[in-house]
């Protein structure tokens, strides 16, 4: 009798053995020693747990024998409290335990929940054997038997020997699905590293990486946002989420913008998660229980994120995570890759773009300085021929070559304006300015070229015509002339013969306006944002109906702006004229005044005073000093026609050889010549004895820069002033220094 009873469990522990020997996975192995198993040990239920890392909880992957409408409570449970599972564990012995004799003594508050079990299934003792590989456990083993069932040693031995079984079989189980994990995983990031390789874009990145996740996470939903230039998360590509939802979430990120290493955040279910508690309704309405955020991260710039949903409460396994952090990196580096070909490319074409600009500004310039410059000369030519003694002809060729001079003069500051501008050297002089008085001034100076062209032009004056009137803001008043006069002409330029120009002033809580309206050409809309670019035109081409640089409108802009204030630019399309606004902060007139009034004389004021300048130079001795023969000339003509003495000469050499003799009440010089400039001359100046070392001296260059004026003030001279010269300017400014630097006696 005992030979065959051996002989019986020998046979049953072979077809669980034989069944376990032929599992590959996990699954397989639940199924051969639950399926195979507990029928094979003679019991009437049984079910296979697997033990969670922390040995905290156990999740039941196969069971047998126990009613469907009683598994519920044993699909997960904690091994925290008195059970015989729980113990089984712990102990990692088997345990085996009669509901009949001590189950309730034993297990109190297991009691009910497993009584309804055995009840329904007719289950009277319990086994819980633990699965254990190289001291860890791993699983556990749950049969139950008849109450009648009595275990002896061979029984306990023959439950060691299927738990011993059934733990190998796991363990290989779980090697050989690793490692087809594994496989699948590399043939995934190799399949997405190709596809990544492949792509020409950011969406085409997102596209492809959206396919791996949804296989790789056996997910449906999913999607990949991208930081756009402003920091703000935005959706690239998605997966089955509505447009309300995509509005709602975008532009969210659970990192910090500047965190340099950003980690998965996981949520298993929605519903009991109090971070995304606000977001709850929408989850609601989407369906969404489980999601996951991974951050796409390189070299420690945070680029975007990619998410995956579910549509119940998931726990994501430690080797998704490893595969979405994979995918996330390879994602990463397409994104970056991506991104940085985008910028070299738009940096090219900005290059490119830049470089075109250029040439045409510098053809532009040809032609602009070309075309006063053959009427200068021109003109010159006429009156060296035989007209040279007709009164008209001398008159009209003098109008043109004094307006076309002025014109390249323009041409120049206008150049050097930017100049300053693209280096930040232009600076203000601010003081309390009539805003309207700066607009009548500009008024007043393109009114022949609004005349020319029959334009009627309006000015909305204030109704408060007072000396404090609102319009006063702090200002550099040329500065403010400019951009008035830049407004006006280009509306008068761009507005047809017969057309009209609107000037309105108001003062808002915003500040003081000024706006100019025409009726004239209009903007292009595809040119409109760039109108206040520099050497942007409308029209660069060889039939262009206008002249100019297109400095203008950029000069306006960025002087208004040093003025803190703005400007824009408005246009129903071409043909439908333009209106530009400019708008200025009202700052503290008063505090302005008093600053303007305690200045001191710290800076020497290079402005002429503005009593009327005398007529005459008579009885007054100036030397001028400039190696251009022409130069020389001309200011010798400009001071002796005045009634001054001059003597002109090339070199400050020649200068300090002829102060002695001459004594002069004023020196006029150059800065930029030859071996000795007009710094080492007026430092050499300045070492001689009383009085010529106190002669003013003003400095006539060709060097117009901000700094180059500062340096000259700095340097000595009393005045700078930038060729060319106004002549009547110069008469002034050398009678006001004459004035200024008392009288010399006479040689």
């Amino acid at each position: 009798m005992l030979d065959e009873e051996r002989a019986a469990q020998l046979s049953r522990l072979q077809k669980v053995t034989t069944a376990l020997a032929g599992a590959l996975t996990s699954e397989q192995v639940a199924e051969a020693v639950i399926d195979v198993g507990t029928s094979s040990i003679g019991a009437r239920t049984g079910a296979l747990y697997v033990v969670a890392s922390d040995m905290q909880t156990a999740t039941m992957m196969r069971q047998s024998g126990i009613d469907a409408g009683l598994v519920a409570p044993f699909l997960g449970v904690s091994l925290d409290g008195d059970t015989p599972l729980g113990d089984a564990v712990r102990s990692r012995e088997p345990v085996i335990v009669s509901y009949d004799d001590d189950y309730a003594r034993r297990y109190p508050d297991a009691q009910r929940r497993s009584q309804h079990a055995a009840l329904s299934s007719e289950v009277g003792v319990v086994a819980c054997v633990p699965l254990v590989v190289a001291d860890t456990v791993v699983g556990a083993l749950t049969f139950g038997f008849e109450r009648t069932r009595v275990f002896r040693a061979e029984d306990r031995f023959l439950l060691g020997l299927v738990a011993d079984h059934t733990a190998q079989a796991l363990q290989r189980a779980r090697h050989y699905e690793a490692e087809q994990r594994t496989k699948a995983e590399m043939a995934l990031l190799y399949h997405l590293i190709d596809s990544l390789n492949r792509a020409e874009t950011i969406e085409g990145v997102s596209d492809h990486a959206l396919d791996v996740v949804q296989r790789g996470l056996g997910v449906a939903r999913c999607a990949m946002l991208v930081l756009d230039g402003t920091g703000v998360m935005r959706f690239r590509s998605w997966r089955g989420l509505s447009e309300p939802y995509r509005r709602a979430v975008e532009g969210h990120s659970p990192w910090p913008t500047d965190v340099k290493s950003p980690r998965p955040v996981l949520i298993a279910d929605s519903e009991l998660e109090p971070s995304v508690e606000r977001f709850r309704p929408l989850f609601r309405e989407e369906d969404i229980r489980a999601l996951a955020f991974f951050p796409l991260v390189h070299k420690g710039r945070m680029l975007g994120k990619f998410m995956v949903y579910s549509h119940r409460p998931r726990v994501f396994t430690s080797s998704e995570v490893h595969l979405a952090e994979s995918i996330a990196g390879q994602v990463a580096q397409a994104v970056a890759r991506r991104k940085a070909e985008a910028e070299a490319e738009a940096a090219r074409a900005a290059a490119e773009e830049a470089s075109r600009m250029k040439d045409q500004f510098l053809a532009v310039v040809s032609h602009e300085l070309r075309t006063p410059l053959a009427a200068i000369v021109g003109w010159a030519g006429i009156l060296r021929g035989d007209r040279r003694n007709d009164p008209g002809a001398l008159t009209k060729g003098l109008d043109v070559i004094e307006r076309n001079a002025r014109i390249q003069t323009k041409i120049i500051e206008d150049i050097l304006d930017v100049s300053r501008i693209v280096t930040g050297k232009l600076v203000l002089d601010p003081r309390p300015v009539s805003l309207r008085a700066v607009v009548h001034e500009a008024l007043d100076s393109v009114k022949a070229s609004a005349a020319a062209k029959d334009i009627v032009v309006t000015f909305a004056e204030p109704d408060d015509p007072r000396d404090d009137d609102p319009h006063r803001v702090v200002g550099d008043p040329e500065r403010l002339r400019q951009i008035a006069w830049n407004l006006l002409s280009n509306a008068i330029k761009f507005t047809p013969p017969r057309g009209r120009v609107d000037v309105r002033l108001w003062r808002d809580a915003r500040g003081v306006g000024l706006q100019v309206r025409d009726t004239g050409r209009g903007i292009a809309q595809d040119f409109l944002p760039h109108v206040f670019e520099r050497f942007r035109q409308a029209d660069g081409s060889t039939t262009r109906r206008h002249g100019g640089l297109g400095l203008g409108l950029a000069i306006a802009r960025h002087l208004v702006e040093l003025h803190g204030g703005s400007v824009h630019a408005a246009s129903d399309g071409l043909n439908k004229g333009a209106t530009f606004t400019v708008t200025f902060p009202v700052k503290a007139v008063g505090q302005a005044q008093r600053a303007e009034r305690t200045r001191g004389d710290s800076v020497p004021d290079i402005r002429v005073e503005e009593e009327a300048p005398p007529t005459s130079l008579d009885g007054i001795r100036v030397l001028v000093v400039d190696d251009e023969p022409d130069a020389r000339d001309m200011l010798r003509e400009v001071f002796s026609s005045n009634g001054a003495e001059v003597r002109a000469v090339e070199s400050a050499a020649a200068a300090l050889a002829c102060m002695r003799d001459f004594r002069p009440n004023v020196l006029v010089s150059d800065i930029a010549m030859p071996d000795e400039d007009g710094f080492t001359l007026l430092k050499r100046v300045r070492e001689l004895p009383e009085p010529l070392r106190s002669v003013p001296a003003i400095a006539l260059t060709a060097h117009a820069r901000a700094d180059d004026a500062s340096r000259a003030l700095k340097a000595g001279f009393s005045n700078h002033l930038a060729k060319p010269a106004d002549p009547s300017m110069l008469v002034a400014i050398v009678a006001q220094q004459r004035n200024r630097g008392g009288a010399m006696a006479s040689p």
